[in-house]
């Protein structure tokens, strides 16, 4: 009975070598969405558990702990390399993909759920946050102004359905409709358009029958209105879902 050769250390054939760019992109593809079976994943468990049993390997990261790591206690000057050198870097599309599929995971999520909730139920979190926020509030307030809320407004996908189906209806006739649109009225005004045609400037509005109703909202409105017609803005408002619904049936019939 020959002897079992050793393939770990110096004794793999393969020790001190590199793949290439090439081949890893290969290998990559080939083991993209693929993933072992659970019989397979409990060999290899067992297999590395006898292994480092057998053993003199250490874990690197046995006994390090968030107080003794020194790599969490970064300074602000690292913070700000890292934040300079990820500036435009966005995930890759199969990142991003990676992502999705796992957060469609009801378990994932219930753990994500979970872990926020412990977090948020450690003595004197609360309080550190409250203090937190009563500290960057002016620096958000202002950044909000400057057209980030108008900004980040125009990034809602979650609407409401009756202002979903006023989109689709427009998209319809005119492609180039933009929804939830930003535009700036002077240096710390600015406001997101419910669905706009930029090229026609006109403005449809859907004012739902809770919101848009009070007093101060309809001031607020109007203003608005003024400032989008001084600029040769046209502005449609559908005051709630019957008349949206007696524009979309009237046309379409």
């Amino acid at each position: 009975m020959t002897n079992k050769r050793k393939f770990f250390g110096k004794e793999n054939p393969f020790f001190g070598k590199h793949h290439t760019e090439e081949t890893k992109n290969k290998i990559r593809l080939t083991r993209f969405g693929t993933k072992a079976s659970l019989e397979t994943r409990k060999k290899l468990s067992i297999a590395r558990q006898k292994y480092l049993k057998n053993s003199n390997y250490t874990p690197w990261n046995k006994g390090l702990t968030k107080e003794n790591d020194s790599r969490l206690k970064y300074t602000k000057e690292h913070n700000l390399r890292v934040s300079i050198a990820r500036k435009g870097i966005s995930f890759s599309e199969i990142h991003k993909q990676n992502l999705k599929r796992a957060w469609q995971n009801l378990e994932v999520r219930k753990k994500h759920s979970d872990g926020m909730k412990r977090a948020w139920q450690k003595p004197g979190r609360m309080e550190k946050h409250k203090k937190h926020m009563k500290k960057i509030k002016p620096m958000m307030c202002a950044f909000m102004k400057n057209g980030h809320a108008a900004y980040m407004n125009s990034k809602i996908k979650q609407i409401s359905k009756p202002q979903k189906q006023l989109y689709e209806f427009i998209k319809h006739i005119y492609p180039k409709a933009k929804m939830n649109y930003p535009i700036k009225f002077w240096t710390n005004r600015w406001c997101a358009l419910d669905i706009a045609i930029p090229k026609f400037k006109i403005n449809y509005e859907f004012d739902g029958d809770y919101w848009h109703c009070k007093p101060e909202q309809k001031v607020r409105d109007s203003f608005r209105d003024e400032l989008l017609i001084e600029r040769g803005w046209c502005v449609v408002r559908i005051k709630g879902k019957e008349e949206l619904n007696q524009i979309i049936g009237g046309i379409t019939t």
